[in-house]
């Protein structure tokens, strides 16, 4: 676009948009080998507040220097549709003796200690395939001190986003959205082993809010950590497609001895930590919508053994589509979800129970305290295996439940054990039927899927319907006898449409919505 020399003559240049041109290789070029010196002592475009750089099929990078840049007020920055781009300022003569050790030339790092961006606040990464790293490891803490949003998208060799060191300086970060990186196996990577001490004592993004990983193929974990983490400010998670991912947080210093002899077996009940997607290592207690999508490696959602207030304002969760998933929780951490509105489990092919049991001594605790006390709304569908919701042999009670529906479990007999009483005192709908008037939810689950066991089929749309002429209709014609819309949906049709509309809006839209704010182009 233009020269060095040029460059520095435009002072107060505050937004800069660059979209749609398809030769460019660099905005400003280089100039003769003496006008580099030049550029040493006064800085490029100082007022710059807002940069774009969009569909530049060929843009390699934004400058190439062997000096530091600085931006000191950048606040905005995008990248969308660069797929050639491997860094943001390219090292210019860099001595041999330096490339066998330098992360920055042997990597194909977007962001080097070459450039400063003191506030920037917003950055998005769309479309970069070139790049490997998203920033070099040995960037200064306080590199992205300012940065509140942060979202990549489409960065098909990206590995990783940032090393320990590097996040520990991203103080001020709340949202983080990570999509479609097929190639990324941890959000944070791993440092050199002298390294790893440092990030003991300071917390990672400890003001993050949103957090959102999906459609990651290769994607094992957030971060490999020896130590705890406490995320105190996070209220929504969101992970979804990430078929590989076995835990959040790696537990490396957790032995499991009798895990060999039943590694391979899906039908054994072990807690196993490496299979767990939330663990003591990790703390969310200002979590407020959580939901998991297509998350097939985890076998349990959290461990038995987790804080009481783990979940304490947890108020949406939503679990679909995990197909080795055979639980939910455990009764004693059920009891801390004193918050839980809206519970939705739908496809998980594996679920045997929603809460299961612990130890013998476990039960006796459970007698005072109530599973889900504020739980307004329950949905379970599409579960092949669930035989129940809860085994106890206390009486429950759901002071605050309006809603059920409970589709497509055909082995689900009880709600709980038989003979124990399941109180709904308000309960007004289900199966979407209000004719109804439930009681006791255990009793009704008793006398309509026991009553429906020779006909294969636990349709809770079919099974609360009265007319006599449904009965004489064919299948198609009794869902549109009891649900209209919903009979015209495939499978997965109605699922997206009956469990869980608000866990969709935060999660294939999620990503979306952020940078739509932003006026980014889809």
């Amino acid at each position: 676009m233009m020269s060095p020399s040029v460059a520095r003559g435009v002072f107060n240049l505050r937004i800069l948009k660059i979209d749609g041109c398809q030769s460019m290789e660099e905005v400003i070029t280089e100039e003769e080998q003496q006008g580099e010196e030049i550029m040493t002592n006064e800085p490029l475009f100082p007022l710059l507040q807002e940069l774009r750089l969009q569909s530049l099929p060929w843009l390699g990078h934004f400058f190439v220097t062997k000096h530091a840049l600085e931006f000191p007020f950048l606040r905005e920055v995008t990248i969308h549709d660069c797929r050639e781009m491997e860094t943001f300022v390219q090292q210019g003569f860099v001595s041999l003796e330096r490339v066998n050790n330098d992360d920055e030339v042997n990597n194909k790092v977007m962001f080097n200690s070459k450039v400063s961006f003191p506030s920037l606040e917003e950055l998005y990464i769309n479309g970069a395939n070139s790049i490997s790293d998203l920033c070099s490891y040995q960037l200064p803490t306080a590199h992205f001190s300012k940065l509140e949003i942060l979202n990549v998208k489409e960065c098909a060799k990206l590995r990783n986003l940032m090393s320990p060191s590097v996040a520990r300086g991203v103080l001020n970060l709340r949202i983080l959205e990570i999509n479609d990186c097929q190639s990324m196996e941890e959000a944070i990577t791993e440092e050199e082993q002298e390294e790893e001490e440092i990030i003991t004592n300071e917390p990672l993004f400890p003001l993050l809010e949103e957090l959102k990983l999906q459609r990651l193929p290769k994607l094992r974990h957030f971060f490999l950590a020896k130590r705890a983490l406490e995320f105190p400010f996070l209220r929504v998670v969101c992970i979804h497609d990430c078929p590989e991912m076995k835990t959040f947080v790696q537990q490396g210093s957790v032995s499991t001895p009798s895990l060999e002899s039943v590694n391979n077996d899906d039908e054994v009940k072990v807690v196993d930590l490496n299979k767990v997607m939330f663990n003591s290592k990790v703390s969310c207690h200002s979590l407020e919508d959580l939901t998991i999508h297509w998350a097939n490696s985890i076998t349990v959602l959290c461990s038995y053994q987790l804080p009481t207030a783990y979940f304490s304002k947890l108020v949406i969760l939503a679990v679909r589509n995990c197909g080795k998933l055979r639980n939910l929780m455990s009764p004693s951490v059920a009891r801390g979800v004193l918050n839980l509105r809206i519970l939705n489990i739908a496809g998980c092919q594996s679920m045997e129970e929603v809460i299961t049991l612990e130890e013998q001594q476990g039960k006796t605790i459970m007698t005072n305290e109530p599973v889900f006390p504020r739980l307004e709304e329950l949905q379970l569908g599409r579960l092949p295996k669930l035989r129940h919701f809860f085994l106890t042999e206390h009486a429950l009670k759901f002071p605050f439940l309006r809603e059920v529906k409970i589709d497509d479990c055909p082995e689900m007999k009880t709600f709980v054990q038989q003979e124990i009483s399941v109180s709904t005192p308000i309960l007004k709908w289900v199966n979407r039927d209000d004719e109804v008037k439930v009681d006791d939810l255990n009793k009704w689950t008793q006398q309509k899927f026991n009553s429906k066991a020779g006909q294969g089929t636990t349709d809770g749309y079919q099974s609360e319907a009265k007319d006599g002429d449904e009965s004489k209709a064919t299948d198609g014609e009794k869902s549109k006898a009891s649900d209209g819309d919903e009979s015209e949906a495939s499978d997965d049709d109605e699922s997206e449409a009956t469990y869980g509309d608000e866990s969709e809006a935060a999660d294939e839209d999620g990503s979306e919505a952020t940078e739509s704010r932003k006026g980014e182009p889809a």
